[in-house]
């Protein structure tokens, strides 16, 4: 009789397993292209299951629903995207993820792991580099401004980063910050947005010749 019931509880285990399986299509809600329902389609959209938070992170040629741990601050959103993940290293680097965990509000053009595979050969290993902190974090400053500027709100004009240079904002065949596209906008966070570009935005006042 115990054993039947074993095999019995099981079984219904084994039921509520596939259930929840197909209720959600996936067994694991880590890395889901459809949750409830709900298709990944439209990169920065967030749903919520299982009282979990996930948002459709934009990953070479596809998006999966990506689960979002803790708060979701700017910093935070940074490191679940994973098509994000050398700007969270770099980030980690210059010590700038406080800033962005914080109560003030920021906006961040946040460039992808392909925008900083064009850069020229060797230069991101050498801004990565601890004596080369300084010139890391004014770059990294340099796709910040203050506030939350979601897309519908930006002008044709030039905006003031916090490393305390500009950039031109184009909005002729979408929106364009110096030389770089915003490919995915207004990804929101509780302190901020996040606009996803293609290009790593490099300052005026940058000198490659001064690094370490």
């Amino acid at each position: 009789m115990k054993k039947r019931k074993k095999l019995r509880f099981a079984a219904l285990a084994a039921l509520a397993a596939l259930a929840v399986s197909l209720l959600f299509g996936v067994s694991s809600l880590s890395a889901a292209t459809s949750i409830g329902g709900n298709k990944c389609e439209t990169p920065g959209s967030t749903v919520r299951a299982n009282n979990s938070r996930f948002i459709c992170s934009p990953e070479g040629g596809k998006n999966v629903w990506r689960r979002v741990s803790g708060a979701s601050t700017v910093a935070g959103m940074v490191s679940v995207l994973k098509g994000l993940s050398t700007l969270d290293a770099a980030l980690t680097a210059a010590e700038l993820k406080p800033t962005l965990s914080g109560a003030a509000h920021h906006t961040v053009f946040a460039p992808t792991n392909s925008a900083f595979n064009s850069l020229p050969p060797g230069l991101l290993e050498k801004l990565l580099k601890p004596e080369n902190k300084a010139a890391l974090t004014s770059i990294l400053l340099h796709h910040v401004t203050a506030g939350r500027v979601v897309a519908k709100t930006l002008t044709a004009t030039e905006r003031t980063m916090a490393d305390g240079t500009a950039v031109s904002i184009s909005l002729r065949g979408g929106v364009r910050v110096d030389n770089a596209s915003v490919r995915f906008a207004d990804i929101m966070a509780n302190n901020g947005v996040i606009h996803i570009i293609n290009k790593v935005l490099i300052p005026p006042t940058f000198d490659p010749n001064t690094l370490k």
